[in-house]
């Protein structure tokens, strides 16, 4: 594995620009040619933003051996991190730190806080609120005008109704009863409001 990654490699100009063209028919799909690569190698070198060639990881097996390698890091304020595009690199340094972006001890704090509200037992007990909120969706998309849109009707309501309950907060309450999903800092808020009410 060392070998792959540390070895001189052949970067030429048929590397593939990334991220890749998706196929219309199909947009939610990972591209066409990142699916032809990842059946040749679990490894390919592609070309982001700035002429930068990271390695491209399709390979299951190989992705578990990295994410268990000590030497790769998913720190982004590294040098030679590569970055999604300009502002991402440009705005390191002002964006909190979490749970996808550290490594070592500051990974497994975050990790620990946010662990015990995800344990499987945990998880497992919110199963039949999950198939009721799941369901109600389904029964209004049903009962509605057609075609529906499912991001506006399922796809945004369904988790956000599920995080209310988890912290016992009315839905009707939260911003994300109408179209935006409900963000970190506006739950820890309405947890903070649900524990100060009598």
């Amino acid at each position: 594995m060392s070998d792959t990654l540390t070895a001189a490699s052949d970067v030429t100009a048929d590397v593939p620009e990334y991220p890749m063209e998706r196929d219309a028919r199909c947009p939610f799909a990972p591209p066409p040619r990142m699916l032809e690569m990842g059946e040749a190698r679990p490894l390919s070198r592609v070309r982001i933003w700035n002429g930068t060639t990271p390695w491209l990881i399709t390979g299951h097996e190989v992705a578990r051996a990295l994410f268990a390698d000590p030497r790769v890091s998913v720190d982004d304020r590294k040098d030679g991190f590569p970055h999604w595009n300009e502002h991402m690199l440009s705005t390191v340094n002002k964006r909190p730190r979490s749970v996808f972006t550290s490594d070592a001890e500051e990974h497994t704090r975050f990790r620990r806080m946010l662990s015990k509200p995800f344990t499987f037992k945990r998880v497992e007990a919110l199963r039949p609120v999950i198939q009721e909120v799941t369901d109600q969706c389904i029964d209004a998309i049903l009962a509605g005008p057609q075609p529906a849109d499912l991001v506006t009707k399922l796809a945004l309501p369904v988790p956000t109704r599920v995080i209310s309950d988890m912290l016992g907060v009315p839905y009707e309450d939260t911003s994300s009863s109408s179209t935006t999903p409900m963000s970190g800092s506006r739950a820890l808020r309405l947890r903070r409001t649900a524990r100060r009410a009598p």
